[in-house]
């Protein structure tokens, strides 16, 4: 009988013990976050979203009770991201076609480093303000699981479109529109 209990103490330490050294090596990995592979929207409660101040790659920084009265697009990228690839010159003309008409775009960089993010910004020509969401508290705050992912906030900061995944011009300007409409 001792050496029966001897096997299972010992069984069971193993297990517990292998378990340990899984989660022990995932510490400080990307875990539950996803790559949006296509566009789609989740459903928001309309609330009034936490302010944040977020440091800008060209230096100064913004935050989001800077903006209230105008529509505010938050982008979630990262410079690795193939679907935010795809996605950059959409953005990049949906922010010239609207940075007159009361919308604002703010980038919030995520796992990536300075220099890549500069690089991409450059490549697709990315004007509107960016910075690093370094420790990913902008991100938590707001329930990102994953990139490309952009909030749309209507013009009283409330919370009224979530998008996921690459996004093409018609279905943000239809978006942008509708947003903008709605707040009049």
């Amino acid at each position: 009988m001792g050496k029966f209990i001897f096997i299972l103490v010992s069984f069971l330490l193993s297990g517990f013990f292998g378990l340990l050294a899984v989660s022990l090596s995932s510490v400080g990995t990307k875990s539950g976050i996803a790559v949006n592979e296509t566009f789609g929207e989740l459903s928001v409660n309309n609330r009034i979203l936490k302010d944040f101040s977020l440091d800008l790659f060209d230096g100064g920084s913004i935050k989001l009770s800077d903006l209230k009265g105008e529509v505010v697009v938050l982008d979630f990228w990262s410079s690795w991201c193939v679907q935010c690839r795809k996605e950059a010159p959409v953005l990049s003309q949906a922010y010239s076609e609207y940075e007159h008409k009361g919308v604002s775009f703010v980038g919030i960089n995520v796992w990536d480093t300075e220099a890549d993010a500069t690089s991409y910004r450059e490549a697709f020509g990315l004007t509107y303000p960016a910075g690093p969401d370094k420790e990913g508290i902008i991100l938590m705050e707001y329930g990102v699981r994953g990139i490309p992912e952009k909030l749309i906030i209507n013009k009283d900061g409330r919370l009224v479109r979530k998008l996921v995944g690459p996004s093409s011009i018609d279905s943000l300007r239809l978006i942008l529109d509708e947003t903008l409409n709605s707040s009049r």
